[in-house]
């Protein structure tokens, strides 16, 4: 009884699959298919999660460069901020002390 359940539950592939003769180039839908070559034959797969899975990572990457350009710029926002300041007293203790 467990053995037929096991085999009930075969999954299929959910996505498009294409099998383009040797020689033939792909067509490329969108820059997220995934290629595959075995045997002289080309496997082109495309699942529907492609297109959404792609757009999150860019979404991440974006993020992640704006995350490191803010970063970079507070540290050298932090250090001109130091710097003038660092200037400014020693011009204020210079005048206090008489020198």
């Amino acid at each position: 009884m467990a053995m037929e359940q096991k085999k009930d539950r075969v999954e299929y592939p959910r996505g498009e699959i294409e099998i383009i003769a040797p020689g033939e180039d792909t067509r490329r839908r969108n820059p997220f298919d995934f290629d595959g070559a075995s045997a002289q034959r080309t496997y082109t797969f495309q699942t529907k999660l492609s297109g959404f899975l792609g757009l999150v990572f860019a979404a991440m990457i974006a993020s992640a460069l704006f995350v490191f350009v803010a970063g970079f710029l507070a540290v050298v926002v932090t250090i001109a901020v130091a710097v003038v300041a660092g200037f400014v007293l020693r011009n204020k203790l210079r005048r206090w002390l008489g020198r």
